[in-house]
């Protein structure tokens, strides 16, 4: 079960424009890659992925993707 407190917009099931989310991120999240900022402020990113984030209330940032291996390809 995903919850969120009532004062966060969720995010789930969303879709986000190449500008803040481009490809070359989603394939280095598939790829394990993590990445970490203290504090988004001072953090050496680009000043519209900083406002998309500002937006939801987040001043720091933890990129920690969760990988699964496929296990049907496994079996065969």
């Amino acid at each position: 079960m995903l919850t969120v407190l009532p004062e966060y917009t969720k995010i789930l099931g969303e879709t986000f424009s190449q500008e803040v989310f481009p490809r070359e991120y989603h394939q280095a999240n598939s790829l394990g890659k993590t990445r970490a900022f203290a504090n988004l402020e001072q953090a050496d990113i680009e000043p519209c992925r900083a406002d998309f984030v500002k937006q939801f209330g987040i001043k720091a940032k933890l990129v920690m993707p969760i990988l699964q291996e496929n296990r049907q390809a496994d079996k065969q």
